[in-house]
């Protein structure tokens, strides 16, 4: 368990290091489509803080598939709810989303898609690099 706790802040450092590019692009196309045009520096400090958080979280998560333990599937669902109640609470602190049924469903069916999709396409990559490594055996 010690060492997993130590690939957790690792990961989840290592993923700090994406926040502020993160940041700065998703601010970038905010001001280029007008979106937002001043901050003040307490928005800043947020957003910054934020996109820390964010991605320290994900990085972090994927050391939930190091635990024996758990199943794929239960590791699965603990990385997605994890990345999911973050994404959530930040998203409302920041008031990038409002909290209303609509919004929160709305988000909520993105992110669900979005996981889906990406998980989808790695398994699906597994599966193809497996298929071809059998082929060569």
């Amino acid at each position: 368990m010690k060492n997993f706790w130590k690939h957790f802040f690792i990961n989840g450092l290592m993923g700090m290091g994406f926040g502020p590019i993160i940041l700065t692009t998703v601010y970038f196309f905010l001001k280029i489509n007008h979106v937002i045009s001043v901050l003040t520096v307490d928005e800043v400090n947020l957003a910054i803080i934020s996109a820390l958080i964010i991605t320290f979280v994900q990085g972090s998560s994927m050391t939930i598939f190091r635990i024996e333990k758990l199943s794929l599937g239960k590791a699965t669902l603990i990385q997605s709810l994890l990345i999911y109640f973050t994404l959530i609470f930040v998203y409302l602190i920041n008031k990038w989303i409002k909290f209303t049924f609509v919004e929160v469903l709305i988000f909520t069916i993105i992110y669900w898609v979005s996981y889906l999709i990406i998980w989808l396409s790695i398994y699906l990559n597994i599966r193809r690099q497996i298929k071809n490594a059998n082929l060569k055996l």
